[in-house]
């Protein structure tokens, strides 16, 4: 599989390319020193995500790496949230400036708190933009799911080989592993521009 390519056609590349650009500013303590910042949950049910109630709080997959169990939490008490699987955490604020790479300024503006109307996106264009990285962002967990489902299947299935006959007969699912690997790699560890091929990759049955 190549996972180089000198240019990637269709519009989610060059969407996920600039969410990728640099942050102007950084995160820092002065986000707890914003008041009548709106409510976090509804911002993030907003973006896309489902959070479901597990006790008091409310968890998700997180939206900033691959998973197979929701590990991120978010607290409507405290008006926060945590990523137990990578670490990140903070406020609405927070969460605005890492889900959209903007800077702490930006993030204001976006959500109202600058003394000036919110620049979440009600233009057609650019909530069909957020609709098709929220749709890339759910393909990419989906299937990582399923490829870990499929890893661990097939090493069950190859585990154990007695004979040369039983090698023989499952020398498909042997052989099979390391491209299974290979995939996950990529959807780990991958650059967007190297899952986006893979994601075509799959559409196109290769």
């Amino acid at each position: 599989m190549n996972a180089r390519a000198t240019r990637v056609g269709p519009p989610i590349m060059e969407i996920l390319r600039r969410k990728n650009e640099p942050e102007a500013g950084r995160i820092g303590p002065v986000t707890q020193n914003i008041h009548g910042k709106p409510d976090i949950v509804s911002i993030i049910e907003s973006e896309g995500l489902s959070l479901k109630k597990r006790g008091r709080d409310l968890w998700t997959i997180c939206p900033f790496h691959p998973e197979k169990t929701p590990s991120f939490k978010v607290c409507r008490e405290k008006q926060s949230f945590y990523c137990f699987g990578c670490g990140k955490g903070g406020d609405v604020i927070t969460f605005i400036m890492l889900y959209h790479n903007l800077s702490f300024k930006d993030a204001l503006d976006y959500l109202g708190l600058n003394g000036r109307p919110s620049l979440q996106p009600t233009d057609p264009v650019k909530v069909q933009k957020r609709k098709l990285i929220e749709s890339f962002r759910t393909w990419e967990q989906s299937y990582y799911r399923a490829l870990c489902r499929k890893r661990l299947l097939l090493i069950h299935m190859t585990r154990d080989l007695a004979t040369m006959e039983e090698v023989e007969e499952r020398a498909p699912l042997i052989h099979a592993l390391p491209m299974i690997e290979h995939k996950l790699d990529i959807l780990w560890h991958g650059s967007d521009e190297e899952k986006f091929i893979l994601w075509r990759e799959v559409k196109n049955g290769i």
